[in-house]
C-alpha cells in the first residue's frame, strides 16, 4: 500500500495503537483492500484510479472481506485510507459519492441506518 508523502509516521502511530482484534482488522482489511486496487491501477496503464474504483471498487470491497467486516468496520478502513493513501482523496470521492454525500467534509458512515417515511 502507498502511503501518502508525509503521511507514513502518523500511519504507522495509528496503526501501533489498534492492537486489539477489532481495530487491527480495519487496517489489514484496508491494506488489503488497498494493495487490490494498486494492483489494478498498475496493470491498467494510464487508467486514473477514480476510473480503477469505478470500475473494480465494489468488487474489492467485497474480495477483501476475509474477516466478515461489520458495516462500520468497513467505513473506517475506508477513512483511514482517505487519509493516509496516496489515493485517499480519489477513494473518499467515490466513497461519498456511493452514499450520496459527495462534498461530504468526512468519510460517509454506511452504517448509520436512518428509519422513517420519505415524505
Amino acid at each position: 500500500m502507498r502511503i501518502k508523502h508525509g503521511m507514513k509516521k502518523k500511519y504507522q502511530d495509528w496503526l501501533d495503537k489498534n492492537t486489539d482484534g477489532y481495530g487491527r482488522t480495519c487496517f489489514v482489511y484496508a491494506e488489503r483492500f488497498a494493495d487490490m486496487l494498486e494492483i489494478e491501477y498498475i496493470k491498467s496503464i494510464c487508467v486514473p484510479m477514480s476510473k480503477i474504483l469505478e470500475l473494480y471498487g465494489d468488487k474489492f470491497l467485497h474480495d477483501a472481506d476475509k474477516e466478515g467486516m461489520t458495516g462500520f468496520m468497513v467505513g473506517m478502513s475506508i477513512n483511514i485510507l482517505s487519509q493516509c493513501w496516496e489515493f485517499g482523496k480519489d477513494l473518499k470521492l467515490w466513497w461519498n459519492t456511493k452514499y450520496g454525500q459527495p462534498d461530504a467534509e468526512g468519510t460517509v458512515n454506511p452504517a448509520i441506518l436512518v428509519v422513517g417515511e420519505k415524505e
